[in-house]
């Protein structure tokens, strides 16, 4: 008994091909192109929309609670129903499969990033005020590269969502 690669579709599997994924080399590599394109726009547009929201979820802590509430609503709506709702407005294509995901994504990243900032000691932020840091240097010098743990999980979450949920989006 003898093993053997064939590159026709294995009997017990007929839904796979090695020859097709040899003929079809460049329309695969295209579209995988197209997918890892979209969701580094995706990730990278909802990243940068979610930090601000997250900083002044963290300075204005009455702000917290809108903006977790509003994310979390984004969340929730099911993500065919909100291809729906925003194709007569935005056409169908890449500009609303593009706005579907970085609205998904917004409720993990601003979550996490939230967190993050959250889990900054006290101390430690007195120190940087006592050190003279205002606001803005104790985000950037201090409070960012102590929340980068958890941001960078949100980032993480929201890559992995994001290229599920752009596989919906071919459907748009």
């Amino acid at each position: 008994m003898s093993f053997r690669l064939s590159y026709r579709a294995d009997p017990g599997n007929p839904w796979f091909s090695w020859q097709y994924v040899r003929d079809n080399s460049d329309t695969i590599l295209a579209a995988l192109r197209d997918h890892a394109s979209l969701t580094a726009r995706a990730v990278l547009i909802a990243a940068l929309v979610a930090l601000p929201l997250a900083v002044a979820a963290h300075w204005f802590r009455p702000l917290a609670g809108p903006i977790l509430a509003f994310t979390g609503v984004l969340y929730t709506i099911p993500s065919l129903a909100l291809f729906a709702f925003l194709a007569p407005y935005l056409g169908i294509g890449a500009v609303t499969v593009l706005s579907v995901v970085v609205l998904y994504a917004l409720l993990v990243i601003v979550r996490n990033a939230v967190a993050g900032l959250s889990q900054v000691p006290p101390d430690i932020r007195e120190a940087a005020e006592g050190m003279g840091y205002g606001r803005w240097g104790r985000l950037l010098r201090i409070e960012l590269p102590l929340a980068l743990p958890g941001i960078l999980t949100g980032l993480r979450l929201a890559t992995v969502s994001t290229v599920a949920l752009v596989t919906v989006g071919v459907v748009v």
